[in-house]
């Protein structure tokens, strides 16, 4: 949803942005109107140049924008609806301020189970219960068994 919402949001603000030249063009061509002689081409002119502006406005706010706005408005629910399942808000009222929207508390409706304290004592024991870690101590000590074996018997042939 986030790319297709921001798209649409997106899109929203530039029809928005679009609405209001197409009102500064409308205003602009009925004020050049108001200095023309009231029949003149001139004059009429401006009032068609403002009559297909309002057109304009008009076919944006009646045809595109609804179609945006129900489509970010059902992504809405949709993330609503999921949220729902797995919070809950509380002190969110109908009609708050946005002055208020602080105070709103999202709680987890299933909130994760307490985790015991795990001590590094613990762990060590663990772990050095492990079996291949038993192994190589095991491993280790022949291998220093072998090498003071040797070292004594090279000891022996130089005291020789």
């Amino acid at each position: 949803h986030g790319k297709g919402d921001r798209d649409n949001v997106i899109e929203i603000l530039r029809i928005l942005h679009w609405h209001r030249q197409f009102d500064a063009e409308r205003v602009g061509s009925e004020l050049v109107r108001m200095t023309c002689q009231p029949q003149s081409d001139e004059s009429l002119m401006h009032l068609e140049r403002s009559a297909k502006c309002k057109a304009k406005q008009q076919r944006l706010v009646e045809e595109v924008l609804p179609g945006l706005i129900q489509s970010l408005g059902h992504s809405n629910g949709e993330e609503d609806a999921l949220l729902a399942q797995v919070v809950v808000f509380k002190k969110d009222e109908k009609g708050l301020s946005r002055h208020n929207i602080k105070e709103i508390q999202a709680v987890l409706k299933d909130p994760p189970k307490a985790r015991r304290v795990f001590s590094e004592e613990k762990w060590m024991d663990m772990f050095r219960s492990q079996p291949w870690l038993t192994r190589q101590n095991a491993e280790e000590g022949r291998l220093d068994d072998i090498r003071k074996q040797t070292r004594k018997n090279l000891m022996k042939r130089k005291a020789i």
